[in-house]
């Protein structure tokens, strides 16, 4: 060990391992560069702002497709993902509650694609479905959390092969 590494080595933070001996966290210094750097996006997005200010728009452009894609891809996608999470979750734990939490997750994840799709460039429409669907996956979700504030209850499972069911 050179000069170098044994200075950088007693200058570095240390964190104890489970084993109890302490390293150096090269890697949060390797790091520390990001957090000098993440001051400037404030004044970049201070300067775009001023500068569509300064470009007067006045016209506005509501593309249907791109609000259907958008849609699919930030919404849906990422609420199929979380139903398959509560999925694999009531598999587990057999809680009743996840069911109507995974329930609502998907009718959440379906209100940008059913709106956009029903509405046919109407935003009144589009909004009134948009919102009512939310209203359901909202009720579907206090619904199951008030089922998951009870502990004891489970949702009955079929007995394994070669067990009796009155056992």
């Amino acid at each position: 060990m050179d000069l170098q590494e044994q200075a950088r080595d007693d200058q570095s933070p240390r964190m104890r391992n489970p084993s109890g001996t302490t390293e150096p966290l090269y890697w949060l210094e390797k790091k520390r560069w990001l957090s000098r750097w993440a001051w400037l996006s404030i004044p970049l997005f201070l300067l775009s702002m001023i500068g569509l200010r300064l470009a007067n728009l006045r016209d506005s452009y509501d593309s249907v497709t791109l609000t259907l894609v958008l849609n699919f891809v930030f919404v849906t996608l990422v609420s199929g993902y979380i139903a398959y999470l509560v999925a694999r979750g009531y598999l587990v734990r057999g809680a009743p509650g996840l069911l109507l939490l995974g329930c609502g997750v998907v009718i959440w994840g379906a209100t940008g694609l059913v709106s956009n799709a029903v509405a046919r460039g109407s935003a009144n429409i589009s909004v009134t479905i948009h919102n009512s669907c939310v209203y359901v996956s909202a009720f579907c979700h206090l619904a199951g959390a008030v089922l998951s504030l009870r502990h004891g209850r489970r949702e009955r499972t079929a007995p394994a092969k070669g067990q009796n069911a009155e056992t």
